[in-house]
């Protein structure tokens, strides 16, 4: 009789990358202070503008997301080289809350290219500073479990060659 393939198991997602980013508050008054909206409509989306300086004290906002935009750039391994730039990267907020991270053009390429399907992002201010740390994450990871056998890892449709162990 034949046997049937073993379940795929699925597993969580891979640490590609990770990036942190500090800035110091000033900076960012400075650059408000110096070019306005052209540095505003430069760095920020609409949606992110629009969401900082609603608050009564946008800079902190401002700056955390400036230092999401650094740490992302970080987990792509680009800076602001090959055509990423801060317009490509949007911090989101889901309903309650959390930030997330949106990549369009250029940024969202890299990102493919990497095998990066999504980020964790976490953002803090103070009186002084700012930080994000972000997360770039691979997967989804499916292993097709077998007893012992040469098999495929999929990392989006990447096969690796990986060996499993026998687990009792």
């Amino acid at each position: 009789m034949p046997s049937l393939p073993a379940p795929e198991k699925s597993l969580p997602p891979v640490i590609v990358a990770v990036g942190v980013d500090l800035i110091e508050l000033h900076r960012i008054e400075r650059l408000l202070d110096a070019e306005g909206e052209r540095f505003l409509a430069r760095v920020f989306t609409p949606a992110e503008r629009a969401y900082c300086l609603g608050k009564a004290m946008p800079v902190p906002s401002l700056a955390a997301r400036f230092a999401a935009k650094e740490a992302v750039m970080k987990c792509l391994g680009t800076g602001w080289t090959q055509g990423v730039g801060f317009g490509q990267i949007e911090v989101t907020r889901d309903a309650a809350g959390q930030p997330g991270i949106a990549l369009t053009g250029r940024a969202a390429e890299v990102a493919a290219a990497r095998a990066i399907t999504g980020f964790q992002v976490s953002l803090s201010h103070g009186e002084q500073s700012a930080v994000a740390f972000a997360v770039a994450l691979g997967g989804p990871v499916s292993v097709q479990a077998t007893t012992g056998r040469q098999d495929q890892i999929e990392i989006d449709g990447k096969a690796v060659a990986e060996r499993l162990r026998k687990h009792p």
